[in-house]
């Protein structure tokens, strides 16, 4: 399973901090990219809050999948 994550779009984190911007990640968990396109296509709205207080949507041209550890151990 994979945790569906948004890179903060904030220019704050290159401009002010001098970095890549943080990926911020949700709380929604997907089993691969294309359910993810999936829930998208139907117009499932998915939001990422970074500490910097941006929200920024997830979409389909940002959106970032990152392994869920595995909890059952």
């Amino acid at each position: 399973m994979f945790r569906v994550a948004v890179p903060c779009a904030n220019l704050f984190h290159e401009e002010i901090e001098g970095g890549e911007p943080p990926v911020n990640v949700t709380a929604r968990v997907v089993a691969d990219r294309s359910e993810l396109d999936e829930l998208l296509g139907r117009q499932v709205q998915m939001h990422g809050r970074c500490y910097c207080g941006h929200v920024t949507s997830v979409t389909v041209a940002n959106a970032v999948l990152v392994d869920e550890p595995d909890t059952d151990g």
